[in-house]
């Protein structure tokens, strides 16, 4: 499933803190940076009950970041892990692979 993820700064922060702590855009697995959708955000609403990989789109990204969810109803939250594993940055934008 394909959403769009709006706040650049909080996904900035992901991508950074994930793929270039170590500056060579591999994933660093020790790194437990994440995306919480609240019960208010719209994807929240379009994600819940649902138990899919998730294809994320944004401004930043050329294509899709990839990210596994889990929805933890006692918090009345969705958590999404980032699963790409290689991201480079060209033009401007990030892929990931």
């Amino acid at each position: 499933m394909e959403i769009t993820f709006d706040d650049s700064e909080v996904l900035q922060n992901l991508i950074n803190g994930v793929y270039f702590s170590h500056k060579n855009g591999k994933k660093n697995v020790y790194n437990k940076q994440v995306i919480t959708l609240n019960k208010e955000d719209i994807n929240y609403r379009i994600l819940s009950n649902l138990n899919y990989n998730i294809k994320l789109s944004s401004e930043l990204i050329d294509g899709h970041m990839m990210f596994k969810m889990e929805e933890q109803k006692e918090n009345e939250c969705i958590i999404l892990y980032p699963e790409s594993v290689y991201c480079i940055e060209k033009e401007g934008k990030y892929v990931f692979y």
